[in-house]
């Protein structure tokens, strides 16, 4: 059965969740957008929602603050951050709030494949049945003395509803693996070539999207072959 949780806007004018999408902007600048044919890359890049707000958020962390200078300076959109001035950590003021059953935990971590540069998300695990008040991820500032900025409607932040359940004391069973004939380990040098010879092309196969060898035969099949998330808003 689908997973439901509920958010509750706390304010009109905070932040936004929204499905997350394929679209990265490194992944624009990739040869004739090559990027975007690799199914398992565009697979996790809209796996979870996204935290944005609706105007551009520019800080800087000073090194070495003058006097009546801040540690953290907020250039703009200051209604959406907290600033300890004691150490290096934003955190955002969401004006949302998450409720989810006990038997479900929010993994509130970065957005996958998205990379802004002097910052790091600090992931947490949040069971979110008995929590009060809003949601506020943080982030780590790590590049000091220039101006960071977060574009309107970038999110911060993915969230990722998970069930603890089923990953608690699960096991790794590692085994001697020389001994497994070579067609289990090793890709056929015939599906070798045509992989190649397509990427070099600019064509992409396609193979591990559709589960198939080089000629065609199925050789399994995915768990999802597209992850479909919503966004149900009742708010209005």
């Amino acid at each position: 059965m689908p997973i439901e949780f509920n958010v509750y806007r706390l304010s009109d004018s905070l932040g936004n969740l929204t499905t997350l999408e394929t679209k990265r902007d490194w992944m624009d600048e990739t040869p004739e957008k090559h990027a975007y044919r690799c199914f398992p890359l565009g697979l996790v890049n809209n796996l979870g929602w996204g935290i944005s707000f609706p105007k551009d958020i520019t800080f800087i962390c000073n090194s070495n603050p003058k006097p009546q200078q801040k540690y953290i300076e907020v250039i703009s959109g200051e209604e959406y951050l907290y600033i300890d001035s004691r150490n290096d950590i934003i955190t955002f003021n969401t004006g949302l709030m998450f409720k989810t059953d006990e038997n479900l935990t929010l993994w509130v971590k970065r957005v996958p494949n998205q990379f802004i540069d002097g910052v790091h998300v600090l992931e947490v695990l949040l069971n979110a049945s008995f929590l009060k008040g809003q949601l506020s991820p943080a982030w780590k500032i790590s590049k000091k003395d220039v101006p960071i900025t977060i574009k309107a409607g970038t999110p911060v932040v993915s969230v990722l509803p998970i069930d603890l359940a089923q990953i608690n004391h699960s096991t790794a069973i590692i085994s001697n693996g020389l001994d497994l004939p070579l067609d289990e380990v090793q890709n056929d040098p015939e599906y070798t070539e045509y992989v190649t010879r397509r990427q070099k092309d600019g064509d992409w196969a396609g193979l591990y999207k559709n589960a198939v060898d080089h000629k065609g035969n199925s050789l399994g099949s995915h768990q999802a072959k597209k992850i479909i998330l919503n966004v149900r808003d009742i708010s209005k």
